[in-house]
């Protein structure tokens, strides 16, 4: 119980500093200068076992990405090789706010994204729908790099020989968690 007020009472002495220190902005820029006109990087997960997203920047901060990736469904047991095959996703990242993380340093900015993919292999073309959460960090020396995350619901629904997916025991329509983490450079 004891550390459960301490930590009550650090929390709280952090919120009133942060609160006395509200309006410092980044020394390098304003928050505009973050992650702005278009960036290629390196994804995980995702659409795939690894992808190299694209996104452009609009004037409103929203950003427009189209991640192809290499893809497979790596759960089968026999002719693996049959189900590896290329992924191409797109979504539309719109900005919820962002904000400069004064005890780390850094600028955060949210962005709400539904997103839309598929994966084509030989036998299968698995469709994809996800809406997730996308949360894009940047440090503030290096506004023109970011790393970022996206968390959320996905749909898949496969198409083509779907008794290949092992005799038929698995559902075509699929509800799961999308993750992915990536690591972007823009454009400067």
């Amino acid at each position: 119980m004891k550390y459960l007020w301490l930590a009550l009472f650090y929390l709280s002495v952090n919120q009133f500093a942060i609160g006395q220190i509200r309006d410092i902005t980044p020394a390098y820029g304003e928050f505009y200068d973050y992650g702005q006109s278009r960036s290629i990087g390196v994804s995980l997960i995702g659409n795939g076992f690894v992808g190299m997203p694209f996104r452009f920047v609009k004037e409103n901060g929203d950003q427009l990405e189209i991640v192809p990736s290499i893809s497979g469904l790596g759960f089968l047991e026999e002719n693996v090789n049959e189900f590896y095959g290329l992924g191409l996703m797109g979504g539309y990242n719109i900005l919820l706010g962002e904000h400069f993380a004064h005890l780390k340093s850094r600028v955060i900015k949210n962005y709400i994204s539904p997103k839309f993919g598929a994966i084509f292999t030989r036998r299968v073309v698995l469709l994809s729908a996800a809406l997730t959460w996308h949360r894009e960090v940047f440090f503030p020396k290096d506004y023109y790099k970011s790393r970022s995350l996206d968390l959320g619901l996905r749909i898949n629904y496969a198409l083509g020989d779907v008794n290949a997916l092992g005799n038929g025991d698995i559902d075509i329509q699929v509800i799961g968690v999308f993750f992915r983490v990536d690591w972007n450079w823009f454009r400067s």
